[in-house]
């Protein structure tokens, strides 16, 4: 891709520093309308619309797998595997790589430990069973795709070593909570990363058409990608 046609696809960063999708999208930032009607059919519509499932249906529908553990730790070298944690939450394994997602094990995505959306299934296993992890890839810095808890426990298993790939925006978050080795990009930006006895696996941000809010009045100050 040449510099022209990249600098096209790039989010565009405004004076007060917030990005902006490059093109129009049909969703966009939520409004007092979204909100209002999400709030309507939140506490009206679960009255009137349709039920939840039960406890049964989602036993029988979403049951948890616990993951070989013995394999878990020995993937094929020939061939990638991964795992479905929950949400955005991935396990990819390739040419001897370990690689998480958007890693969220908390019990709720939230600011609070109390208040917030509740998951339905709890993760297949807790994060001391992973293996040693080289690297995690942050999508953007929603409560359901960035959790403190879970950056702050897999910092203190795997320290240094462990690689944060972040949207660009988002690197003193992760400095602030004792993240050593940080990277943060932008999109169509990668990184190679290296190890003695590993192939060179080489990681590109690709854009992502979304928003970007954790508090108040940081609306956007964070690039989205996948």
């Amino acid at each position: 891709m040449d510099s022209l046609t990249l600098d096209l696809v790039k989010p565009i960063r405004n004076r007060n520093g917030s990005f902006e999708n490059p093109f129009k999208s049909s969703i966009s930032f939520p409004g007092g309308g979204r909100v209002c009607k999400f709030l309507r059919e939140k506490f009206v519509g679960a009255i009137t619309g349709p039920r939840a499932p039960t406890q049964q249906e989602i036993n029988e529908n979403l049951p948890v797998t616990k993951p070989d553990l013995q394999r878990l730790n020995s993937p094929p070298v020939d061939k990638l595997q991964y795992i479905w944690i929950g949400h955005a939450t991935m396990l990819y394994q390739t040419d001897g790589w370990n690689i998480l997602s958007d890693p969220i094990w908390s019990e709720r995505c939230s600011p609070f430990s109390f208040l917030g959306p509740k998951r339905y299934r709890p993760p297949p296993l807790p994060m001391e069973d992973l293996p040693r992890i080289d690297a995690v890839v942050i999508s953007h810095n929603h409560y359901d795709h960035l959790d403190i808890h879970s950056v702050t426990t897999l910092n203190k298993l795997f320290g240094k070593s462990l690689h944060w790939l972040v949207p660009e925006g988002l690197k003193g978050w992760f400095l602030a909570r004792n993240c050593e080795t940080v990277t943060e990009l932008s999109w169509w930006q990668s990184v190679t990363l290296k190890m003695e006895g590993k192939k060179d696996l080489e990681i590109t941000c690709t854009p992502a058409q979304h928003w970007s809010l954790r508090s108040g009045c940081d609306r956007n100050q964070v690039s989205e990608q996948l």
